[in-house]
């Protein structure tokens, strides 16, 4: 309230008074009650909110994102280092390893693998997808980040018929070749597999690459999955979990494979949003960075605002490659994955810079527009009943 300050004066009648008095108090009134109660409360309430929300969460008003540089990932030479990786250990392996008729896999059996049966649930223990056999196995980071994409799909569709047909079948794998004891539903799938494509084997060596089929309780049948309709979810979503559908009828000439909309491979982040951007199948993505090296860095900013730098260290003639990689300040190391490509070297991911807006990436426009999806052929969903847990 504003300090009022009231001088006196003598008056020369009463009525001359009295009227300075009623000046007086309409001027306090004035300068105490311009907003209504409920505004004021509302206000302030608002104020509250909204600075308790930017402190909490760290968001950035529009005009300070707008003001924020695009990511460059700078000079990487001033401060790095050289590690030393083993090429017949790892040329063939890592998450981008190329994986075709002319190029075997020659890494190791992974170490990290699990089997499928607990990434089919959600997060109130809800049985949301299925797998041909629960004796099918994959590696941790390929089943955790499946998990977060059938849960989302879920969600978002309603639908609990996606079916795992396959994820690896390296040397020591199961494969489901033994029956379940306790599952009637993957028993009878396995000799109903009606899927029209021959499937590639190559990539299931990783443990990094899964396939989808159908599974509709209600009728008792289990259908290809072709990415149509509803599906087509898959194809349009799953950069964001670090998927690409690995085999599309628009890259056919590049891969030499038929498509394989049921195919699906773990690639991690931030390549597959790279390559969902750029519309760029595996073959093309690793020809794209082997024109960047340590010294001219690609740098690329993901949906969620987090930097990376990419280069290629083509393999050396010795047992070993160094590979360089830039530090901190204080000489500490930043995030950062290695991969083999299979064929010529390394390619090198370093994250330089956390994310900016939070956990939530936007939609992103690509080259090639959509997923093939073109007609809701939604499934039916099954009763719980019909849908007993195995394993």
């Amino acid at each position: 309230m504003p300090k009022v300050v009231v001088r006196r004066y003598k008056y020369k009648n009463i009525a001359a008074a009295m009227a300075v008095t009623l000046l007086i108090v309409l001027s306090l009134a004035t300068s105490c009650g311009g907003h209504g109660s409920s505004d004021k409360s509302k206000d302030k309430n608002t104020d509250k909110s909204s600075s308790r929300s930017d402190k909490d969460s760290g968001a950035e008003t529009s005009s300070e994102t707008e003001k924020r540089p695009p990511f460059t990932a700078g000079d990487l030479t001033e401060n790095y280092k050289y590690t030393s990786v083993r090429n017949d250990m790892f040329l063939g392996s890592g998450d981008l390893t190329l994986l075709d008729g002319s190029h075997t896999f020659s890494g190791s059996v992974p170490e990290d693998m699990d089997g499928v049966y607990g990434y089919l649930f959600d997060d109130t223990g809800y049985q949301i997808a299925f797998a041909r056999s629960t004796l099918i196995e994959g590696r941790t980071v390929l089943l955790e980040s499946f998990n977060d994409m059938l849960k989302d799909f879920y969600e978002d569709t309603g639908l609990r018929t996606i079916m795992i047909s396959d994820i690896y079948s390296g040397p020591d794998a199961d494969g489901g070749e033994e029956e379940s004891e306790s599952s009637e539903e993957e028993t009878a799938a396995e000799p109903q597999q009606e899927t029209r494509w021959d499937k590639p084997c190559f990539e299931h060596d990783t443990g990094l690459a899964v396939d989808l089929q159908l599974y509709l309780a209600d009728q008792g049948t289990y259908p290809a999955f072709d990415g149509t309709g509803k599906y087509g979810w898959f194809a349009d979503n799953c950069y964001r979990y670090g998927f690409i559908q690995r085999y599309s009828e628009s890259k056919e000439s590049v891969t030499g494979v038929l498509a394989q909309p049921q195919h699906f491979r773990y690639v991690g982040q931030p390549h597959a949003e790279i390559m969902y951007r750029n519309g760029l199948c595996l073959e093309e993505y690793l020809e794209f960075l082997r024109a960047y090296n340590f010294e001219r860095p690609y740098s690329f900013e993901t949906a969620d605002g987090s930097g990376y730098a990419l280069y290629y260290v083509p393999v050396s003639a010795e047992k070993s490659t160094n590979c360089p990689l830039p530090l901190k300040e204080d000489d500490s190391e930043y995030e950062y994955e290695i991969s083999g490509d299979n064929m010529q070297g390394y390619i090198v991911c370093v994250k330089l810079q956390d994310s900016r807006y939070g956990d939530t990436a936007q939609d992103i426009p690509t080259d090639e527009g959509t997923s093939s999806a073109q007609q809701d052929d939604t499934q039916p969903i099954a009763d719980e009943s019909d849908l007993q847990a195995q394993g």
